[in-house]
């Protein structure tokens, strides 16, 4: 299957043949027909068949002269009816987390999970750790990933207390749907530092106890990322290799021929690049990496060949959050936002309006491809005006 999947990607941009005159050429590898094959070419959008040779489609038509390149060897395949497509290409994606998510908790709630509230996302914990013991001895590393406050009974975040009550030996890591919020236990906010006396960063929030001092266990974006990072840090370079190859495998089930990273640095592309080089991605895998972290590595790695299936493809720029996390940047207050807002609450950008500017003009101006996360329309709105100055 994945083998049909990568050549699929093919389809829609090879040269449709529509009446290929095959007779003399060489046999194809493999051959697909009975079922309806899409190729997303306007003058011949079904074809009786397909083939291919050396990786590559070389021919697309009707089944009589796709047929005439039939060799000894060549493996025929009777799709049985189901439909052949292009692969997909994945616009924004993030492999390593979706490969985190697939190793970790399930804690989505119904029907892709069974979490309702605290004490089922408790439970759900403690039947992971069970299940996971000796990789949560090794790492000393508990984590689970999709949660969402505005779905649980209690419409809050998981805190420190309720995941102490799991476990205080070892850190906890809980992401929130959105991928832009967290939840950590005691543990986790000693590994990372955050006391009282931290304060909130730039373009991030580390949420407080009802004193408005002691931090909750619940961090919000440029708080979360470092926080993630250096919690995550202790699965080592074996278990990020794992989650990128993970990651990639679960978007390849889905049909996707080329996946992201939309938002990786160096260490993550790292091992990444010797999954690569294991030959361990099935499908194409693009990095980005953050242009507000590291401009010279994406300004020397960036390129538009595939090494091993991977590349480094231009940066990323983060301006604004999560509306379902209520950090996206509006122009309005939210309506009835889940949590403790003040009155008028829009959402806060995660980087300022003269980094925003600078990095733009920094990807004209080095002719690097700059994927951004807008979510909100001040985000948008500043987005716009920064894509038409640096144009100017």
């Amino acid at each position: 299957m994945s083998q049909m999947r990568n050549l699929l990607s093919a389809l829609a941009v090879a040269q449709v043949a529509l009446a290929p005159n095959v007779f003399g050429a060489e046999p194809a590898d493999k051959i697909w027909h009975g079922g309806p094959i899409l190729t997303m070419n306007d003058a011949a959008m079904r074809v009786e068949a397909v083939a291919a040779k050396d990786g590559k489609i070389i021919a697309a038509g009707k089944l009589a002269d796709i047929m005439a390149l039939k060799g000894a060897d060549t493996k025929v395949v009777d799709l049985g009816g189901r439909a052949m497509v292009p692969g997909f290409v994945d616009a924004h994606g993030h492999i390593f987390l979706g490969g985190l998510q697939a190793l970790s908790a399930n804690l989505l709630a119904p029907p892709d999970g069974n979490v309702t509230d605290i004490a089922s996302l408790q439970q759900t914990l403690r039947d992971w750790i069970a299940a996971n013991q000796k990789t949560v001895d090794e790492t000393k590393l508990i984590v689970g990933f999709g949660y969402d406050n505005a779905q649980l009974k209690e419409l809050r975040h998981p805190n420190r207390d309720d995941l102490d009550a799991v476990s205080k030996d070892f850190a906890i890591l809980l992401l929130h749907q959105s991928g832009h919020l967290a939840a950590i236990n005691s543990k986790g906010l000693e590994i990372m530092g955050y006391t009282s006396e931290t304060p909130n960063p730039p373009g991030g929030v580390i949420q407080r106890r009802a004193d408005g001092k002691d931090p909750n266990g619940v961090l919000e974006e440029t708080a979360m990322f470092p926080a993630a990072g250096k919690i995550l840090g202790a699965i080592g370079q074996h278990g990020i290799k794992a989650l990128a190859k993970s990651g990639s495998e679960l978007w390849a089930r889905y049909g996707y021929t080329t996946a992201d990273e939309g938002r990786g640095v160096a260490t993550v592309f790292a091992a990444m690049r010797e999954v690569a080089a294991e030959g361990g991605f099935k499908i194409d895998v693009a990095g980005y990496g953050d242009v507000l972290v590291d401009r010279d590595f994406i300004k020397a790695n960036a390129s538009r060949d595939y090494n091993g299936r991977f590349r480094i493809a231009g940066a990323k720029l983060t301006i604004d959050g999560s509306p379902q996390g209520f950090t996206a940047w509006r122009d309005r207050p939210y309506y009835a936002p889940v949590g403790n807002y003040p009155p008028g609450y829009s959402g806060y950008p995660a980087a300022t309006n003269e980094q925003v500017i600078s990095a733009i003009d920094w990807a004209f101006a080095n002719n690097v491809q700059v994927l951004t996360h807008a979510n909100g329309e001040a985000a948008m709105d500043l987005l716009i005006a920064s894509v038409d100055k640096a144009r100017q």
